[in-house]
């Protein structure tokens, strides 16, 4: 289980900052990252919503 919650984290990671450079243009800092630490549902409120608009725009175009 505890494999699975670090691949989680990883993913979530790794989606939130692509979704940063794709808004702002550069990586979120050491800084914004370390501040989700390992808290994976604070990560997951964070991209979802993000997630869910980008897919929702897709289905527009």
């Amino acid at each position: 289980m505890t494999i699975l919650s670090i691949g989680v984290e990883k993913l979530l990671k790794l989606t939130f900052g692509v979704i940063a450079l794709d808004e702002d243009h550069e990586w979120p800092s050491t800084k914004v990252m370390k501040r989700y630490s390992h808290s994976i549902g604070d990560l997951y409120a964070t991209v979802l919503p993000k997630l869910e608009e980008r897919g929702q725009r897709a289905l527009t175009m």
